[in-house]
């Protein structure tokens, strides 16, 4: 994953858009991008990903390109799911209590210090509220759900506290109540539990769709293996709410006395929870349809060597994946055949690359990625696999998710503050440039930069010092 450029459209619309992705690409002598572009990854706006003119549309128009793909980010997808799943569900007042308590110590510091006071006479740890809202990963509503849990004893004996205390105004007061009264809830507590197993799996899922490194294949087998956790909840408690029983006891909870308990097998709770847990699964099956149905993307699976038959299964190996490569090199033709990559070749050299994998021990546990990258070093010079490695390569290329772009604009926030809201966009492109290449300190040597730096100056930048001795 590479920090191309900073660029600023003249105006929003798709045109405007791609007409900056063309001037970045332009400075950079890519004028042919397209011609080699496998995929165009966003965040599923309407002006990047719409049929008719979004950008991506206006790509493969102006290219002349049909096979590039266009692809929804899948961790931006996987939100959506998770918020489609919880809509209309009791998940939407856990979701609005960890906003309320967020907004509660926010920018309070007598609040959050009182808190730290508190846990040291309760023998606990406060560990400030996360935000649970706004376009933030699944991680983050898991954080704060995990928070909530961990310090509910502690907000709930600093509200009491809060809701007595008549120096405080009595409209914050009476607010304050109104939060203990759903905080010392059973149902409440146990939704909270309920939410956090629910988002520990789903936030796996996320973590690995932010990573660089995701492919096709990876993406799927950690689908299916979190949909077979999410079923196993259908029937049976999670461990957060396995552990929150366990420790409730003649109705209290870490020593307050908890609100309108429910029984363990109450019916409304059951149903409840297979119907969520249900939903999440159903959403999530749509929204990821297209990664489990289309060629292009199955064809992937053939790469992952992990799949493949056992060595010893000789006739299995040699027809294995054999459709699959043939389905990718037709669907990206053009740019396979523009590096010189020949179908034929490429069948014949993937069952002697197949053989090769499958006999030699160190490849069977590292991840794809490092196989093939492996193969293409030391095939280098003796180019046996040259042309089935590009068609592999090239799927290992699809943009599945724009987190790094994400991450990239926290960058820019954390650069363009306040106080420097005046960097133009030159400046503001080194700035994040220097930050996203994430140069270590020990590998970077100055020399060149000060070099140039001191001679490509109109003017003498410094005065020249003379040696000691030598002064007037």
């Amino acid at each position: 994953m590479k920090y191309l450029k900073l660029e600023q459209p003249e105006n929003t619309k798709a045109t405007g858009i791609l007409e900056a992705i063309n001037k970045a690409f332009t400075e950079f002598d890519l004028q042919d991008y397209k011609q080699k572009t496998v995929g165009f990854c966003s965040d599923g706006a309407s002006v990047m990903m719409g049929s008719r003119r979004g950008v991506i549309t206006l790509m493969k128009e102006e290219g002349n390109a049909d096979w590039i793909l266009s692809v929804w980010c899948l961790a931006h997808r996987l939100e959506l799911a998770v918020k489609d799943s919880f809509k209309g569900t009791y998940m939407d007042k856990v979701i609005e209590m960890l906003v309320s308590i967020y907004q509660f110590y926010k920018c309070s510091a007598k609040r959050n210090k009182e808190a730290n006071d508190i846990a040291d006479l309760l023998g606990e740890h406060f560990l400030k509220p996360e935000k649970a809202n706004g376009t933030r990963w699944v991680n983050h509503k898991l954080k704060a759900v995990t928070k909530l849990l961990k310090n509910w004893p502690i907000i709930v004996t600093q509200m009491e506290n809060y809701a007595e205390d008549n120096s405080n105004k009595a409209e914050d007061r009476a607010r304050v109540r109104g939060y203990l009264i759903m905080l010392k809830q059973h149902k409440m507590l146990r939704y909270i539990a309920f939410v956090k197993d629910v988002l520990n799996e789903v936030a796996k899922i996320s973590l690995l769709f932010q990573r660089e490194d995701i492919t096709v294949y990876s993406a799927v087998t950690k689908l299916q293996s979190a949909e077979g956790t999410l079923r196993q909840m259908f029937d049976n408690d999670g461990p957060a709410v396995t552990e929150l029983q366990h420790e409730i006891q003649d109705n209290q909870y870490r020593g307050h006395t908890l609100l309108n308990m429910l029984a363990e097998d109450c019916h409304s709770l059951i149903t409840d929870r297979q119907r969520i847990v249900q939903s999440v699964i159903d959403c999530i099956a749509a929204r990821f349809d297209n990664i489990v149905s289309e060629s292009i993307y199955l064809a992937c699976n053939a790469f992952d060597h992990k799949n493949w038959p056992l060595p010893n299964e000789r006739a299995a190996l040699l027809l294995y994946g054999v459709e699959d490569v043939r389905v990718v090199y037709r669907h990206f033709s053009t740019v396979l055949q523009n590096a010189d990559c020949d179908l034929v070749n490429a069948l014949s050299q993937w069952n002697d690359l197949k053989i090769h994998v499958a006999n030699t021990a160190r490849y069977a546990t590292m991840h794809p990625l490092l196989v093939w990258q492996m193969i293409s070093q030391e095939d280098s010079d003796k180019g046996d696999y040259k042309d089935i490695l590009k068609v592999i390569h090239l799927t290992s290329v699809y943009p599945l998710s724009n987190a790094s772009c994400e991450r990239a604009f926290s960058t820019m926030k954390r650069i363009k503050t306040d106080w420097r809201c005046n960097l133009n966009v030159d400046m503001m492109d080194i700035l994040m440039r220097i930050s996203v290449t994430n140069v270590k300190f020990n590998d970077f040597n100055p020399r060149p930069a000060v070099r140039r730096w001191w001679l490509s100056g109109q003017r003498q930048k410094r005065p020249n010092i003379l040696p000691y001795g030598h002064r007037n």
